[in-house]
């Protein structure tokens, strides 16, 4: 067995006469070719052959000519004639959960997955097909590439994928326009379809579950754009908060917010109290108007905030328990009641595994979408 990482002669080159070449992918899609001498493998095999140790941490997969993915046991043999199995993927995992994608049978090691894995995982990841996760009891959902979906929560999940059929409608700043592309650029979009200028102006998009994603500084990189797609288009201007002459872990939290299109305000002798207007994109609540306020540590990114408040109470006071509706507290928002006004409660959602992410207001505000989408 050889690899191309590890060519077997002096020259540098993977040996011609080989009797199988196999792709070994990982979750992320990389693939690295692979040359075994025999005609068949076990999965250890396939395993050990991209340095998968111990085997036993790892689940073996392979992909059929018929296009389905199933399990591959480390004593099963696999056959590598042009008629079995055409590539296979090596994932750390103890288990997989099984989905269907255009009537095809799947399996994958880990329980979630985003949108263009699945696409990838059917061969179908071209700018023109989107992907639809199929429902019984609510209308069926188009899955955006970016959207992570949980494999198993409902059962086996039937997916299928389908033509975009052009124009398609996006939304910027609540209005609708008719685009006849999928792909283009932030600049254009401002440019040559809402009529303004992209040099005083860049696009922030709201993403499946309310995050929102900036484009600042990156208007020339082109976003393939889905039918719905919605758009807010910031004005670039001084900040109305936050004194210039101290760049503090706040007026980071600040600009970070600013970026993604919110108007922050800091409260009235507790500059490290920050309020914004927040409409909830998904899940029970979405189309809501509510507050949130943060209290911002001055060491942030460092530090993110522990947890969100909120305002009109959403949930009873309940100190104890899980979310949705555990370790709510009233006390704890009484800065934000005195100065801002109105009810006000605290969630505490402390970000899981902070210092392992990139530490961005856009990453903390990620995390806030998916408390609301998993009410």
């Amino acid at each position: 067995m050889t690899t191309e990482t590890e060519p077997p002669d002096s020259s540098g080159k993977v040996r011609k006469d080989a009797a199988f070449r196999i792709k070994i992918g990982n979750e992320t899609f990389e693939f690295k070719t692979v040359e075994f001498a025999d005609q068949k493998v076990t999965g250890a095999q396939v395993a050990e052959a991209v340095g998968a140790h111990p085997v036993a941490d790892f689940v073996v997969l392979q992909q059929l000519k018929s296009g389905e993915i199933e399990t591959l046991r480390p004593t099963e043999l696999a056959d590598l004639a042009p008629s079995g199995a055409e590539r296979f993927f090596v994932i750390r995992g103890d288990g997989t959960e099984r989905f269907l994608i255009d009537g095809l049978h799947m399996e994958w090691p880990k329980r979630t997955i985003d949108g263009l894995s699945l696409k990838r995982l059917a061969r179908k990841d071209e700018d023109d097909v989107e992907l639809v996760l199929e429902r019984s009891d609510v209308p069926d959902e188009v899955i955006e590439d970016d959207q992570e979906v949980r494999i198993g929560a409902h059962g086996v999940e039937k997916f299928r994928t389908r033509r975009v059929k052009l124009p398609i409608t996006i939304y910027v700043d609540g209005e609708d326009y008719s685009v006849d592309k999928l792909r283009v650029t932030p600049n254009e979009i401002i440019r040559d379809i809402v009529k303004k200028d992209p040099t005083t102006n860049y696009l922030v998009r709201l993403n499946h579950c309310g995050g929102r994603i900036s484009y600042k500084d990156e208007g020339d990189s082109p976003i393939r754009l889905r039918n719905g797609m919605k758009f807010l288009m910031i004005s670039v201007g001084p900040t109305p908060v936050s004194d210039p002459a101290i760049r503090t872990g706040v007026a980071l939290f600040i600009e970070g917010l600013r970026d993604l299109g919110y108007n922050p305000v800091a409260l009235e002798g507790h500059p490290d109290h920050i309020v914004i207007d927040y409409e909830v994109q998904s899940g029970k609540f979405a189309g809501k108007h509510v507050r949130h306020g943060f209290i911002v540590p001055g060491d942030f990114p460092m530090t993110p905030p522990t947890g969100p408040h909120v305002s009109p109470e959403i949930h009873p006071e309940k100190g104890e328990g899980q979310h949705p509706t555990g370790a709510i507290h009233k006390t704890h928002s009484v800065n934000f009641v005195q100065k801002a006004g109105g009810p006000w409660q605290y969630w505490s959602r402390p970000f899981p595994n902070w210092a392992e992410s990139k530490r961005k207001v856009a990453v903390y505000m990620s995390h806030v979408a998916k408390l609301w989408e998993t009410q």
